[in-house]
This record gives structure tokens, sequence and C-alpha cells, in this order.
């Protein structure tokens, strides 16, 4: 598979999507494979990331983080590593310079993200619509929450990001300072750790 992308270099061809068909069947079956199996596949999803770029499809991006992704089994992981290369396949993905896949992907953020606010605090409104159908726990929806933050963390550090001011809506200012209301008394009281994240 590494030969293969090495001769995408960019190029989307009717080969691209049988990658996509293979990659998806191996993300269903990640359960019953070691970690160092699966640290290999998320090795050949950043590296798709990386060759493919802004020429990836909108159903790849599903596949990866869809409502229906088996990547975001990954991320409850008891290997460090695995977690990591999830945040990073998450980073790759929101620092695309395709500006439609770009809202996508942030867009299927958020919609988790919204999510696992709203079993914390059920008022909580980032987007207008949310097709999510996930569920959490209050321990997963914390844990959902610092682990969305730290995947946005480049977006929102880069001072001078104007995909990140004015591409993604909300933009990154107003999700962190409004949306996700860190002033809240409820959200400091109760979640602490999640109050913290949002702030710095």
């Amino acid at each position: 598979m590494y030969l293969y992308l090495d001769k995408l270099h960019g190029n989307v061809s009717s080969g691209a999507n049988g990658l996509y068909e293979i990659l998806e069947i191996e993300l269903e079956n990640t359960a019953s494979m070691s970690d160092r199996i699966v640290l290999s596949l998320l090795d050949i999803i950043r590296k798709i990331i990386k060759e493919i770029s802004s020429n990836l499809s909108a159903t790849f991006i599903k596949t990866i983080i869809g409502p229906n992704s088996h990547l975001a089994d990954l991320k409850n992981s008891q290997n460090v590593q695995i977690q990591a290369d999830v945040i990073s396949v998450y980073q790759n993905l929101l620092n695309l310079k395709n500006i439609p896949l770009l809202q996508d992907v942030y867009r299927y953020v958020l919609e988790d993200m919204e999510k696992a606010f709203k079993t914390l605090l059920p008022d909580v409104e980032i987007l207008p619509q949310n097709s999510s159908m996930r569920k959490y726990t209050i321990l997963e929806a914390e844990f959902e929450i610092v682990f969305y933050l730290q995947c946005l963390s480049d977006i929102a550090n880069a001072s001078n990001s104007i995909i990140g001011m004015w591409a993604l809506q909300p933009n990154i200012l107003e999700l962190l300072a409004t949306k996700m209301i860190p002033f809240d008394q409820n959200l400091a009281l109760n979640y602490p750790t999640i109050q913290y994240s949002i702030i710095y």
C-alpha cells in the first residue's frame, strides 16, 4: 500500500476509490488487530492525507471521521501511542487547505463535541443542526471534549490562521470563547478540567 501511495503523488485516479474501500475494511477490523498493526494502519491513513491532500474525497473524510467511523473507537485505546496517532490523524485533516473538505472535517468534529458537551450541559448549542447519533456517559463525554480540544489546538494556536478565523463556522475564537461557555459556573464547578482545556 505504501508503494501505491508513492505512485499517486496527489493524483486522484480510479485506483483511489479502491484504496478507500480497503481502508474502510481495515478500520472495521481494528478490534481484532494487534497494536503494531493498528499503528501501521494509522500511519497509512496519515500518508494518504499527506499524499492526496486537497484531492481527498468527501467519502474518504466520512469514512475516517464520519458518524459511523471505526477510527473513533481507537480514541479509547489503552495504548498511548495509538491515542497520539489518532489525534495526529485528526490534526492532519484539520490542516487541509481544501476549504470544503476542511469544513466537512470541522463539522464532524463539532457534531461529536456538541453531543459530548450536551451530556454535561444540555443547554450548550455549538451547531444549528447536528446529525450525530452518538451517546456518551459523563466520563466518556469529558474524555471526548478534551480529545477534540487537543485535535483543534493547532488551529487555535495559529494566530495568523485566516482559515481558523473566517473559513470555519463557528470560527475557532467564537467556538472557544462563546459556544463552549468557558465562563459557565456549572462547567467551572463540576468539570474544571474541561474549562481549563478550553481556556488554555
